[in-house]
């Protein structure tokens, strides 16, 4: 019997699988059970087939993720790990409350239960804000300042700021606010202001009202439109409250709010932030700017 000839016959086994006969295979083969001529061993590469897995899921095959990225259960070959940027869809939920994502909440703030991307917290400002925020007091005078509802003060006192007299306005920048006319002391009787909300081409608006309250049904009135035009759609149409956190949000990147009250008396009215959203994408780690009349 010849032999060598078996021997040949290994070694076009193992190319036929796409393996190489050598001394020892390298740190990215293995090893197979097919045999090679003179000793070596037949190695192939592995075949790899969660790598794909990881880049369909817009991952990329790592030996350590970044600080932004997160490790998934999908494995990838030679021991990489399959490392994906999050999905930051919370970073909005913080904002809209009036807080901030950071990676550590400051002597005077609370971590909430609401996570922020890449690991950071969700940094709000406590309820007892005597030294911060408000002047607080048993009672606001309702002339020169008045109770800002959507804060609370330490020892049951009220919040009280001074009032402002602005009925309107152009925003043209990606994060802003804006509260109705002597907030929040009693808005006038007999106003219309109107809050046009323009960002660049390519974003849209988030609308939260932090605060509102308005003349009971069917009095005064909020109307928030998907454009800068009162012709254009209503998104919303408020009357009533007290209510807090309402949001909404355009199609377009211009928005316009309208702000009616009647002849009779004023209430408290309402104060709101904004946030521009590139369109499909949420803006990250943006410091909202927190109203304040101090």
């Amino acid at each position: 019997m010849d032999n060598s000839r078996s021997k040949d016959t290994d070694t076009l086994e193992c190319t036929s699988r796409n393996g190489t006969c050598k001394a020892s295979c390298g740190e990215n083969e293995i090893a197979t059970d097919t045999a090679c001529c003179n000793g070596l061993n037949c190695c192939e590469k592995p075949l790899c087939t969660d790598t794909l897995e990881c880049t369909s899921r817009n991952g990329t095959c790592k030996a350590s993720c970044g600080e932004n990225e997160i490790a998934t259960d999908t494995g990838c070959c030679n021991g990489l790990k399959c490392c994906e940027i999050p999905q930051c869809t919370d970073t909005l939920q913080c904002t809209s409350r009036n807080g901030t994502c950071k990676a550590s909440c400051g002597e005077n703030e609370n971590a909430t239960e609401i996570a922020c991307c890449n690991g950071l917290k969700c940094c709000e400002k406590p309820l007892c804000t005597d030294d911060t925020e408000c002047n607080c007091k048993s009672e606001c005078d309702g002339i020169i300042e008045g109770e800002e509802r959507a804060v609370s003060c330490c020892d049951n006192l009220k919040c009280c700021k001074p009032c402002t007299g602005v009925c309107g306005g152009n925003f043209t920048e990606l994060i802003g606010s804006f509260s109705s006319s002597n907030y929040p002391c009693n808005y006038s009787i007999n106003e219309v202001c109107l809050y046009r909300i323009s960002v660049p081409v390519g974003n849209t608006i988030t609308l939260t009202f932090t605060t509102f309250f308005l003349e009971p049904f069917p009095y005064d009135f909020v109307k928030v439109y998907d454009g800068g035009s009162i012709n254009d759609l209503v998104l919303e149409y408020l009357k009533g409250g007290p209510f807090y956190g309402t949001t909404t949000q355009s199609t377009t990147n211009n928005m316009l709010v309208e702000f009616y009250s009647d002849f009779e008396v004023g209430f408290p009215g309402f104060n709101a932030n904004y946030i521009a959203t590139i369109t499909g994408i949420r803006i990250l780690n943006s410091n909202l700017i927190n109203p304040s009349f101090c």
